[in-house]
């Protein structure tokens, strides 16, 4: 694969996470009755990411 298709591909693996989490978030806040700020959902979904780059590394080097 090319470094701008790995590129495009992991940004658009990116939004979507954003989007699925902010999904999620919004349902939680909404039934706490509390505010969830984009930065707040940025930070998230940069902290899934990283965990989803160790599990998959750990899993590449068990496989």
């Amino acid at each position: 694969m090319e470094q701008n298709e790995e590129v495009n591909l992991e940004e658009r693996l990116k939004s979507a996470l954003w989007l699925s989490i902010g999904k999620i978030v919004d349902e939680e806040t909404i039934k706490l009755g509390v505010n969830a700020t984009p930065q707040f959902i940025g930070a998230l979904t940069e902290m899934v990411w990283a965990q989803i780059e160790t599990v998959s590394q750990d899993l590449e080097s068990f496989a």
